[in-house]
């Protein structure tokens, strides 16, 4: 078994240190941000990277390091890692909208009002009368069923899904361009990872 350098193991303590930080902070703007109506796809962008890219980030970059890799692949990774925890947190957002919950029941980010992908750039490009529609359905203090069934209809007149999951394809294909250097089967199985980040994790 090959002993990792101490100051390796370091430096990926510290990038776990940096993660949960980020994290925390991810998580603030998160929940900030349910209190808002306009979020910018630029600061919700920002949250995720913080919330779901910085632990894959982490993870990825400490792998490398582990590796033996060099600090500017070992960056790379880090970077590869950020882009694809941001697209399954996408695909997440976009699951808890379009997909089947056998249980029937509606997901509670949903029914919190947390601002996901689909809503943030339909209110940032929709005409006024949607905007004010989705605004009439959230300023509601409690969501029922059917105005979740109406918020779906607008974000599905508007292409929201189709956008939203344009962006996560986007991010996986960023992270696999920042490898430099990866054998064939490597690149092989992050671009499968890519797929199931892309898939919300499916």
């Amino acid at each position: 078994q090959k002993e990792v350098p101490a100051d390796r193991v370091l430096r990926a303590v510290r990038s776990l240190d940096q993660a949960c930080l980020s994290l925390c902070e991810g998580q603030y703007m998160d929940l900030q941000f349910q209190d808002q109506m306009l979020v910018s796809t630029a600061d919700y962008l920002d949250m995720i990277g913080r919330k779901a890219g910085a632990l894959a980030s982490c993870a990825a970059e400490s792998g490398a390091m582990a590796a033996g890799a060099a600090e500017e692949v070992s960056s790379n990774f880090a970077q590869m890692g950020r882009s694809m925890g941001m697209a399954w947190q996408i695909a997440r957002d976009i699951d808890d909208l379009w997909g089947e919950h056998g249980d029937g029941i509606t997901p509670s980010n949903v029914l919190n009002k947390k601002k996901s992908l689909p809503l943030i750039q339909t209110l940032e490009t929709a005409k006024v009368s949607v905007k004010r529609e989705l605004g009439a359905i959230y300023m509601k203090r409690v969501l029922e069923d059917s105005d979740i069934a109406k918020m779906i209809e607008i974000l599905d007149s508007a292409g929201a899904r189709q956008a939203s999951q344009a962006k996560a394809q986007e991010l996986v294909d960023q992270a696999l361009s920042a490898l430099e250097g990866v054998s064939q089967e490597g690149m092989d199985a992050l671009a499968a990872l890519g797929r199931w980040a892309a898939e919300g994790g499916r």
